[in-house]
């Protein structure tokens, strides 16, 4: 039986404004060639991408297309936000934004404008999408077997994954 690898990235931007399309665009790329990497080596491989809306996932979709990634490689997450999640996330954003802008003006000083929120709500959809069709990592899991680079000895490939299991 070989090894499965399970790689996630979480990505909790609302839009694809500027600098943000190129950025999701190689982290799908990243997820789309380890997953392949590790299958031409005789693994199976899984990769999963969560995204906040269906326009991030329908342009996600349009990449698959156009760089010819087979059905089922990476596996796209789009969670159910509460109208009260949508909105925290909305004024995380919001905040971050007159975060970037107040780094131009040291008068102006935030200290909430972290993007934790939006992270761990990714994340968090992002695992728990990946338990949900791993029995064997959800088995693994509850033994604090593998989560993140501590228990692996680093991430594959040097890249910073929001969730990464084997068995």
């Amino acid at each position: 039986m070989s090894t499965t690898h399970v790689f996630g990235m979480a990505k909790s931007s609302l839009d694809l404004l500027g600098a943000k399309r190129q950025k999701l665009e190689l982290d799908f790329l990243r997820l789309v060639y380890a997953c392949q990497h590790y299958q031409a080596n005789g693994c199976q491989a899984f990769g999963y991408l969560a995204v906040t809306s269906t326009a991030i996932e329908q342009q996600v979709a349009k990449w698959a297309k156009k760089y010819l990634v087979p059905p089922g490689l990476v596996q796209l997450v789009v969670p159910k936000l509460s109208d009260v999640e949508q909105q925290s996330l909305l004024a995380e954003k919001g905040r971050n934004r007159l975060g970037n802008l107040a780094k131009a003006d040291a008068a102006v000083l935030l200290k909430d404008a972290d993007g934790s929120f939006g992270r761990d709500l990714l994340e968090a959809a992002l695992e728990s999408s990946i338990l949900d069709q791993h029995a064997a990592l959800r088995v693994l899991e509850q033994h604090a077997a593998i989560r993140g680079s501590a228990a692996v000895g680093g991430y594959p490939m040097g890249v910073q994954w929001d969730y990464y299991g084997c068995y």
